[in-house]
C-alpha cells in the first residue's frame, strides 16, 4: 500500500488530504476485461493523475460461485453532471460511471465523491458490469473503486436429492422420499456459511436407511448404531401413513357409515308405511303362480243360523188381463 499527502490552501484554511492507494498490480485499469478475483480495485485509464477521452470502457464483474458482491466507490473526480431546468428530472453526465446488473442500472454517477456515492452497491446475482464514458481529456483523477465477493460457494445436490434454498448464510438440501444423509441420517441438512467464505460441512450422498446403516456399521454389530437416529429415522420414512393414510381412511369409513344409515332409515321407512296401509299387518294380494294351477275350493253345504230370521219373500203378483180387440164396425152407408 501507498500513501500519498496533498495540500490545499483556500484562504485562511488549510486542509490536507491523505490518498490511500494499493499497488498498481492489484489495479484493474485496462478497459473491456473480464475481471473473476475474488476481491480487488477498479480504476479510470490514467489514475490519479488524468483520464482520456473514451467511448466505452466496460470490466465485467463474475463470480463462479454465484455469490454476493459489493462494489464500493473509493474516490471519483470526473466533469460535473449538467442539472436538468425541469423539476423531477435527473442530472446529465457528460462523464458517467454507470454499475449494470442484469442490464439494470444499480449506480449512475458523476463529478465529486459524495456521501450518496459513497454508499456500497450490492448485487446478488454474482454477476455486475461497470461502464466509464467520457468526452473529452481531462487532468482529473477519474474514479477508485473496491469489489468485493461474499458467500459461501453454491454446492451442488446430492444423488437422490435436491436444493431447497440457498444463499449467502446458510442453505437446505433434501432426499427424496425413503433416502437418508449418510453422516446423519436424516432427509434434511442444514448447512451454515462460516465467515462467508466456507460451509461447515459438506453435501453427503443420499442412501437407502439400509445402506445408510450397513454403510456407517462398517460390517460390525448394529448395536454401535444410536437407537435414537434409528427411530428418528423410522418416524420421518413412515410419517406419511399417519398424515395421508389414517386421515384418509377415517374419512372413507365415516362417508361408507353414513350411507349405510340412510339406507337402513329408508327400509324402516318403507316397512312401516305398508303395515300402515293394512290394519291387521298382513297383505290381502296373492301371487299367482305361472307354473302350477290354483283351484278355488267353494263349500257346498253353509250351515245356518237359527236365530237369524229367514228373509221375506215377495208376494206372488197375478198376471195382467188380457187384451181383447173389438172388430171394427161395418155401417150400410158405407156400403
Amino acid at each position: 500500500m501507498m500513501t500519498r499527502s496533498e495540500a490545499l490552501f483556500l484562504g485562511s484554511i488549510s486542509l490536507t488530504l491523505t490518498f490511500l492507494s494499493s499497488t498498481e498490480t492489484k489495479i484493474n485499469k485496462f478497459c473491456n476485461i473480464k475481471i473473476t478475483g475474488t476481491s480487488g480495485y477498479i480504476s479510470s485509464p490514467g489514475y490519479p493523475r488524468f483520464y482520456p477521452k473514451v467511448t466505452n470502457c466496460t470490466w465485467t464483474l463474475e463470480s463462479s460461485l454465484h455469490q454476493e458482491m459489493k462494489l464500493i466507490v473509493l474516490d471519483m473526480d470526473m466533469r460535473p453532471g449538467i442539472k436538468p431546468r425541469s423539476r423531477g428530472a435527473k442530472e446529465v453526465c457528460p462523464d458517467s460511471l454507470v454499475v449494470l446488473e442484469n442490464s439494470h442500472k444499480v449506480r449512475y454517477t458523476c463529478g465529486q465523491a459524495r456521501p450518496e456515492t459513497r454508499i456500497p452497491v450490492l448485487t446478488s446475482g454474482g454477476k455486475a458490469e461497470i461502464t466509464f464514458k467520457s468526452n473529452e481529456f481531462l487532468p482529473s483523477r477519474g474514479f477508485l473503486l473496491y469489489f468485493q465477493f461474499n458467500g459461501c460457494q453454491k454446492l451442488p445436490p446430492p444423488r437422490l436429492g435436491y436444493l431447497v434454498y440457498s444463499n449467502n448464510r446458510s442453505a437446505l438440501y433434501m432426499c427424496c422420499k425413503g433416502h437418508v444423509f449418510n453422516e446423519t441420517l436424516t432427509n434434511s441438512l442444514l448447512l451454515q456459511c462460516v465467515d462467508g467464505t466456507y460451509w461447515n460441512g459438506t453435501v453427503s450422498p443420499c442412501l437407502t436407511v439400509e445402506e445408510a446403516i450397513r454403510l456407517r456399521t462398517n460390517g460390525t454389530d448394529i448395536d454401535i448404531i444410536h437407537e435414537t437416529d434409528v427411530v428418528e429415522v423410522y418416524l420421518k420414512k413412515h410419517k406419511y401413513i399417519e398424515e395421508i393414510l389414517i386421515p384418509a381412511a377415517c374419512v372413507v369409513g365415516l362417508v361408507f357409515g353414513n350411507v349405510a344409515i340412510i339406507l337402513l332409515i329408508q327400509k324402516i321407512r318403507k316397512k312401516r308405511k305398508t303395515s300402515s296401509a293394512h290394519p291387521n299387518g298382513r297383505s290381502t294380494s296373492f301371487k299367482m303362480s305361472s307354473t302350477t294351477p290354483q283351484t278355488l275350493r267353494v263349500p257346498i253345504s253353509v250351515p245356518i243360523d237359527s236365530t237369524i230370521p229367514p228373509p221375506l219373500r215377495p208376494a206372488p203378483t197375478s198376471p195382467p188381463p188380457p187384451v181383447v180387440r173389438q172388430a171394427p164396425r161395418v155401417l150400410m152407408t158405407d156400403l
